[in-house]
């Protein structure tokens, strides 16, 4: 339905009465979505601005079931999230969620707050080589200027913390388990089951990967807490002129282990400092510093042995995950080395463990 602009347009024109906004639309802009959505900034003649984001894709156009079913999820999911997160993001320093303005159960769009206007960069953006500040903030010296975009990091550690603990604090007893079905949990196991043996294969890494051929991912039934669930860089969005950060994409929200958008948020950074030419790797180093001591007490403790058993699964299909799809981890201008990659998480993962067995 909201494929191109003229749907959009067309769609608010028609049902202008049945939506929460005071003037008529006046454009809509296509953005960057992913598999599962369809994403659209709307301006409107007041010149606010909001988006819409419509979870039927092409995934649902190869009339695909289990496809169907996922989006439907991820829809509800997200929903539901932004909509329990409503009165929490304003209270912890920079960090915010969308606000949630309308919603459709039948047609599974979401129109929410506009957290990406001309203003915003990603953090992957903010962690690059090319980032520059915003012209009211370049002071024109590069020293002062790397200083302001390192403090900024440091802050943004913090509040995630604070954010993070305060929405883990939600308990399923009280919002419910049924983000995420016992099918999902199941589904997420196979696929490991078979991608990770699929990958051993490709790479020729089967005498390296056999010993975890056999991980499974089950929901906590026991100190389960909300997390976002995909926490990664192109997911957090930086306005610092307005010293704020939002956390957009909430659609595998559900109720996990305390530490795991940590844990996947260090997961993307550590693979982000392999990628020397186009990241800058001090501030990938500072922030993953800064998140280590905001959730570990010590900027020099390792996240990987933050619940090494959890920290490797979800390493492991992290990059099983990157390695499947190609997309954001793949250096569009070469062929990433992904057996590199492996081996040097398991050299790590391997060398903490024995660090480990000598402590005990």
């Amino acid at each position: 339905m909201f494929t191109n602009k003229e749907a959009v347009l067309n769609y608010f024109d028609v049902n202008r009465s049945k939506l929460p906004f005071e003037t008529r639309i006046a454009d809509a802009t296509k953005l960057p979505g992913g598999y599962t959505n369809f994403v659209f900034r709307l301006r409107f003649e007041d010149n606010s601005t909001a988006v819409l984001k419509y979870y039927v894709s092409w995934t649902i156009q190869l009339n695909n079931v289990a496809s169907k079913k996922r989006v439907s999820q991820n829809y509800l999911s997200e929903k539901r999230a932004l909509q329990l997160l409503s009165d929490t993001s304003k209270h912890f320093g920079m960090i915010r969620a969308p606000k949630l303005y309308s919603f459709d159960d039948d047609l599974f769009y979401l129109i929410m707050e506009d957290c990406g206007d001309e203003r915003a960069v990603t953090l992957t953006d903010m962690l690059s080589n090319k980032y520059q500040l915003p012209d009211s903030l370049n002071t024109g010296d590069e020293k002062k200027n790397n200083k302001i975009v390192e403090n900024f990091l440091k802050r943004l550690a913090a509040d995630l913390r604070k954010f993070t603990h305060n929405i883990a604090n939600l308990s399923p007893e009280t919002h419910g388990t049924d983000f995420r079905s016992s099918q999902f949990w199941i589904d997420r196991s196979q696929a490991y089951y078979l991608l990770i043996r699929e990958v051993a294969n490709d790479l020729d890494m089967q005498k390296e990967l056999e010993p975890f051929y056999d991980l499974t991912f089950e929901q906590p039934t026991t100190d389960a807490h909300f997390v976002h669930g995909d926490l990664w860089p192109n997911g957090i969005i930086i306005d610092m002129e307005r010293n704020r950060a939002w956390i957009i994409d909430w659609e595998m929200a559900r109720f996990d282990e305390e530490f795991t958008d940590f844990n996947e948020l260090c997961y993307y950074l550590w693979l982000m400092d392999k990628r020397n030419d186009l990241l800058n790797n001090q501030r990938v180093n500072l922030l993953l510093r800064a998140l280590q001591f905001n959730y570990l007490g010590d900027e020099s403790a390792d996240w990987k042995l933050n619940n090494p058993t959890n920290v490797l699964k979800n390493v492991l299909r992290l990059l099983l995950t990157s390695y499947n799809t190609r997309e954001y981890l793949v250096d569009p201008f070469k062929i990433v080395s992904y057996k590199r990659y492996f081996r040097k998480f398991l050299n790590e993962y391997y060398s903490l463990k024995k660090n480990l067995i000598s402590l005990i």
